[in-house]
């Protein structure tokens, strides 16, 4: 399911020292990362220049209440901008 809104991340030092996600609120609701299933960076498309493109550090995971996740670090922004892309479980009606 297609959801693409903004949430507050909350993150941790990894081993190899850089940040990770470790739990997110989104809709008022804290859902804690169990496990980051794979991890990605997407520049956008190599036929733009540099300055056009769009920088983003994806993770889908697996949150607290069993249900996989996509979400996403916007980046460069003056901000630590986060968005939860989509939910990949099917959501409870």
């Amino acid at each position: 399911m297609f959801i693409c809104e903004p949430i507050e991340v909350e993150t941790t030092e990894s081993v190899a020292g850089r940040k990770e996600p470790a739990a997110f609120t989104w809709r008022g609701t804290r859902y804690v990362i169990e496990e980051i299933v794979s991890a990605w960076t997407d520049a956008g498309s190599p036929t733009r220049k540099w300055y056009q493109r769009r920088y983003r550090n994806y993770y889908r995971v697996r949150a607290d209440d069993g249900k996989l996740y996509e979400i996403y670090l916007e980046r460069p922004t003056p901000r630590r901008l986060w968005f939860l892309s989509k939910c990949l479980s099917p959501m409870d009606e």
